[in-house]
């Protein structure tokens, strides 16, 4: 099936200093899954599908890389608008953290101690 919707597109600088790496990938691919739009990365002559963290990471798209976001669908521009806004964000945007399921029964459980960045490092056992 052919899409009637015409494509928005969105050129951003990614502002995360370590560039688009697993963490921003994730939350970017999180976001994009609640839109019903096709949505594509372009990052230096390659384009990567913008619901795939492997896609993403496969951009190599480093600090001060411009991206060009594109969405074709019924809620297109609404999408390309959240996205292009979680890229410049950067690492301070909020990050919520949804805990599914604890330690199952005689599993160890890691301590975790914070980091002077307030990140969470796992130590060992």
């Amino acid at each position: 099936m052919i899409s009637t919707h015409s494509p928005v597109r969105h050129r951003i600088r990614v502002s995360d200093a370590h560039g688009i790496h697993l963490r921003p990938a994730a939350r970017f691919v999180e976001a994009a899954q609640q839109y019903a739009a096709a949505i594509r990365v372009c990052c230096n002559g390659t384009e990567a599908n913008g619901k795939s963290v492997i896609d993403l990471l496969c951009l190599a798209a480093g600090h001060d890389a411009i991206v060009e976001l594109e969405a074709r669908g019924p809620d297109a521009e609404e999408a390309v608008m959240a996205l292009a806004e979680l890229i410049s964000a950067g690492p301070h945007a909020p990050c919520e953290i949804q805990v599914t399921s604890g330690p199952r029964r005689g599993e160890p459980v890691l301590p975790v101690r914070t980091t002077e960045r307030g990140e969470g490092q796992m130590t060992s056992a």
